[in-house]
């Protein structure tokens, strides 16, 4: 959270290497520290700044050496992140105008680099989200859906050549987690810092379904209530964390509409408004999850 970066060797834990983020590229360290995760690709160690010359860096993962480094796009609390689209391999980097309150103005944008040179392939500016924290996600080789909280709501971007052809999808948009494209549509998940203190309003968020092509289908409304909750996908199902009550769903994605198939409360929680936000993460059918004083590992398997 301070701005330190290191490796480490995985067999005796011996420090192979670490560089001062702000130290080396002569920045001060953000409001909210560095929440930024590292990726790596291939040789490459991939991680953002908000130095003017150094918004996405490349370090030689085996050194810490800069392998090279592209400025002008801003700083950002979002990771950038590597999928393959167009045909290639790209960094997607969504940027917000000034690191720690971007509506005192600057450029919001959304670009994609090229991991192995930090080359700039395209840039769309028309996506304002004064701090993103979901990355973009690929909905097929063409188009990718972009959402966020703080009102930047969602869109659906469509590539053709040089052109990017926006489609706003809804005026919400999710907070924290990163949507889910799974057989041919969009999930996500909306509410936000905004949003969550008129239940008046709450019949209009909670876990959306969007075809590929941005059309709406459904809402699953203000019961369940997500808030700014977690989500993933396994086995065919979508796994939830509802951030308000601390709940637990499992939900089957179906374009025809909510399919709750359990629900659970893996810590006992009784208050509302947790502000429960942490990801979740799945192997081998054990499902790891936390609240702010434990961390439990649970045996979603079938005996």
């Amino acid at each position: 959270p301070m701005g330190m970066v290191a490796a480490w060797n995985r067999d005796d834990l011996s420090l192979l290497w670490s560089i001062d983020v702000a130290e080396e590229f002569g920045e001060e360290v953000l409001k909210f520290g560095y929440p930024v995760h590292p990726q790596v690709y291939e040789d490459l160690l991939i991680i953002s700044t908000i130095a003017e010359d150094a918004s996405v860096v490349a370090l030689e993962a085996d050194s810490g050496k800069v392998a090279w480094k592209t400025g002008g796009l801003m700083g950002s609390l979002a990771s950038p992140i590597i999928r393959h689209f167009q045909g290639r391999d790209q960094i997607f980097y969504n940027s917000q105008g000034v690191p720690d309150d971007a509506r005192e103005g600057g450029d919001c944008s959304l670009a994609g680099l090229d991991p192995r040179t930090g080359e700039v392939l395209w840039r769309y500016m028309d996506f304002f989200n004064d701090l993103p924290v979901p990355p973009p996600v690929v909905v097929d080789d063409q188009t990718l859906f972009v959402t966020g909280g703080y009102f930047a709501g969602s869109q659906l971007l469509k590539f053709e050549g040089e052109k990017i052809l926006p489609k706003v999808t809804s005026k919400w948009g999710s907070h924290i987690c990163p949507p889910i494209v799974y057989d041919g549509h969009i999930y996500f998940l909306t509410h936000e810092n905004g949003t969550l203190k008129d239940k008046r309003k709450w019949p209009d968020f909670g876990l959306n379904c969007l075809t590929r092509e941005g059309e709406f289908l459904w809402r699953s409304g203000a019961e369940p209530m997500f808030g700014r909750g977690s989500m993933i996908l396994a086995d065919g199902k979508l796994i939830l964390r509802d951030s308000y009550y601390g709940k637990l769903y499992l939900v089957k994605p179906d374009p025809m509409g909510y399919r709750q198939l359990a629900v659970a409360n893996p810590f006992g929680h009784k208050r509302s408004d947790l502000k429960r936000w942490a990801p979740l993460a799945i192997s081998k059918g054990l499902l790891i999850i936390r609240d702010e004083r434990e961390l439990k590992c649970l045996d979603l398997r079938k005996h």
